[in-house]
Formats: C-alpha cells, structure tokens, sequence
C-alpha cells in the first residue's frame, strides 16, 4: 500500500468466526479466535480491523457470518465480547515487540504497552499435542481477563496473557529475530 512512498492505512475488515452457521465453531473457540485474529494482526501492522458482527441473526441461521456476532440473538454478550473486553484492558496502546515460538506447537505474541511488556501465549490447533512449556514470571490471566494464581501449567488454545514480563526473559528476547532486526 504504500510502496509508492504514500503512506496509506492497511485494514482488514469483516473478519469472524460463526458458532450457528457455515463452518461452526464453539464460543469458546470463537472467543479465542477473535483475540488471536486481532493480535495477528497488530503485530503484522494492520491499522484497522474490523470483527464481523456485533450481533448473531435473529433469523434461522442459514449462512456464514449468521453467528458471527460477540451478542447472541437476545443481545446478550457472548464469550466473544469478554475475550474483546480483556484484550483491549491489556493493550490500551499497543506496540508490537515481536512473536515468539513455543515447542511442539505453541506460538505468543509480546507488545510493549504504557512502559510494561504484555504478553500471549496459545496452542496453536486445539487437536494437537499437549503443550507444557515453563513460562516466565509476571501477572498472568486467562483470555478473559481473570487473574491466576500462577502460570498455566499446559497451554490451550485460548490466549493466556502475562502482564509485567522482564526485557530479559528468554520470550521477549526470541521476538528480536524477525526479518526487521
């Protein structure tokens, strides 16, 4: 977009995962997969991104994007709309630090935000091998913002945030190897 030396603004719009129609999900992986699609793209320097819908149809579901919404049909919140209320209390204004890999199958992203390190991790499929990896210390919650009393034990596929992260630790530093530095 802007190769021409224009700076022009890259958005992404109408993107979602539906729990009524189409290829159905569970809330549960809508709600994670909404906080995993929003940091993908912060990190990778999109300006905008637009969720695809606020409310489920309150028709009979027939097609994809019918249960899209983070409110169900009665307009009452969905596990999705929590997933964006934490997400936006962790990354109020959101630097992108880099991403960092988590062996056999786990990935996270780290942002610098009001002069702290925030940080995810995640598995990446939900059928895939069980992840335990040693996670470092800080402020940990879950996708929805609620405390925990340590870090997870074994990751899934929903965000698991840490909030505090020192510069030094072996997760930040890995986010330094990217084609930037």
């Amino acid at each position: 977009a802007d190769s021409d030396g224009k700076n022009r603004q890259a958005w992404i719009t109408e993107f979602g995962w539906d729990t009524l129609a189409g290829h159905v999900v569970s809330e549960r992986e809508q709600a994670a997969y909404l906080q995993r699609g929003f940091l993908l793209q912060l990190q990778a320097g999109v300006d905008k991104c637009f969720w695809y819908w606020n409310r489920d149809t309150k028709d009979v579901p027939d097609n994809f994007f019918d249960g899209c919404g983070i409110y169900d049909p009665r307009d009452e919140p969905k596990p999705a709309a929590a997933a964006m209320a934490a997400m936006a209390h962790f990354l109020k204004h959101p630097v992108p630090v880099g991403t960092f890999t988590l062996q056999p199958e786990g990935m996270g992203y780290v942002f610098r935000d009001r002069g702290r390190l925030v940080a995810c991790a995640f598995k990446l499929r939900k059928d895939g091998p069980a992840l335990r990896p040693a996670l470092p210390a800080g402020q940990w919650f879950d996708m929805y913002g609620n405390p925990l009393p340590a870090p997870p034990e074994e990751l899934d596929i929903t965000p698991a945030w840490v909030v505090g992260l020192d510069e030094a630790d072996p997760l930040v530093r890995q986010t330094a190897y990217d084609l930037r530095s």
